[in-house]
Order: C-alpha cells, then sequence, then structure tokens
C-alpha cells in the first residue's frame, strides 16, 4: 500500500510536467515485463513479481 501512495504522490507532479497520457503508458508498459514472466516462474517468484 506504501508504494501505490507514493506513486500517487509521485505521479501527479510528474504527470503535470510531461503529461497524462505519458504516465500513463509508462505505467502500463512498465508491468508488460513482469505480465510475461508470470506463466514461466514457480510460485516463490510469482508472488513476489504480484507485489
Amino acid at each position: 500500500m506504501f508504494l501505490a501512495a507514493a506513486g500517487t504522490v509521485i505521479g501527479g507532479p510528474v504527470g503535470d510536467r510531461v503529461g497524462h497520457k505519458a504516465v500513463i503508458w509508462v505505467s502500463i508498459l512498465g508491468v508488460v515485463p513482469f505480465t510475461l514472466l508470470m506463466p514461466y516462474v514457480k510460485l516463490f517468484w510469482s508472488s513476489l513479481l504480484n507485489q
């Protein structure tokens, strides 16, 4: 929950400076590698990737 709150606090000013669409695209594309790895990792690593 702390990281979600930190992302909200940091993402607001960054979105104002560089644009809201850019922040949204970075947040979407930033999770793609972890999403693609999920089917190939063991249970322990999948719990870490979900965090």
